[in-house]
């Protein structure tokens, strides 16, 4: 469940001007996200939205960083949009073949909320909110029947708000693009079992910054694919129906 959802940044090319639509990073994932964004000749970052970064960082790496941000889901300001057209303007008129880059958290595509069920087991894969866009993740959460939350990255919002509304809140953070620890795993599974056992019809919740569901050639990246080489099932998700017999699963 790392980030392994990641969407891949978009470049759009029209005459001599170039944007690049990415995701979102947080201080964990900044490296990664500066590589991006060298890559692909990027000199200007606009964020339009609450900061889950030191800009900094970027900053020093010769890059300019603007921060306008607007409410999500809604049209930026007439200051915003004069703002955005003279910066077009000016960067490509005196930096021919530069790319200005374009990302808010919950973003310019942000992925619906997936919802995975089996058998008595009921999953929610999620974008990552930030404290900004908050009321509305909760009010998906509670839209799903959701009970429990997990997060396997690094914080973004402030889970007291959630927890305020009776959802809990698992803080089980590991290093994005590699499996989680073994505990993290015994973790989980207990959590499933206790969960739909205890709470019938209940939901769980998971989330990263980059998210479940990365849109990118390949689906899996290197480490992940060298723990799924030596990955071996222990059956730890088989349950006893009311007979006694052991049900298949679908999780090991």
């Amino acid at each position: 469940m790392a980030r392994m959802n990641r969407p891949a940044p978009v470049e759009i090319t029209y005459k001599n001007m170039r944007f690049l639509i990415t995701h979102n990073p947080t201080n964990a994932t900044l490296h990664k996200f500066i590589e991006e964004l060298k890559k692909y000749g990027v000199t200007t970052v606009v964020r339009v939205c609450e900061a889950t970064y030191d800009s900094n960082l970027v900053i020093k790496e010769g890059i300019q960083v603007l921060d306008w941000p607007f409410d999500d889901g809604a049209p930026p300001s007439t200051q915003i949009v004069d703002d955005w057209l003279n910066l077009v303007r000016r960067k490509f008129r005196e930096e021919p073949g530069c790319c200005i880059a374009v990302h808010c958290v919950a973003g310019l595509g942000r992925p619906a909320p997936v919802e995975i069920t089996y058998k008595n087991m009921r999953f929610l894969i999620t974008h990552n909110p930030t404290n900004a866009t908050l009321h509305k993740f909760i009010e998906e959460l509670k839209k799903y029947g959701v009970t429990t939350v997990v997060r396997v990255c690094e914080a973004t919002y402030d889970s007291n708000l959630v927890i305020k509304e009776g959802i809990q809140v698992l803080d089980w953070p590991f290093d994005d693009g590699a499996p989680p620890s073994t505990q993290i795993v015994d973790d989980w599974l207990n959590l499933v079992r206790r969960k739909f056992r205890e709470e019938p019809g209940c939901c769980i919740a998971v989330h990263c910054v980059a998210g479940l569901g990365r849109k990118r050639r390949g689906a899996f990246n290197s480490k992940q694919l060298f723990y799924l080489e030596k990955y071996r099932p222990k059956m730890r998700l088989r349950f006893k129906d009311s007979n006694g017999h052991r049900t298949n699963c679908c999780i090991q």
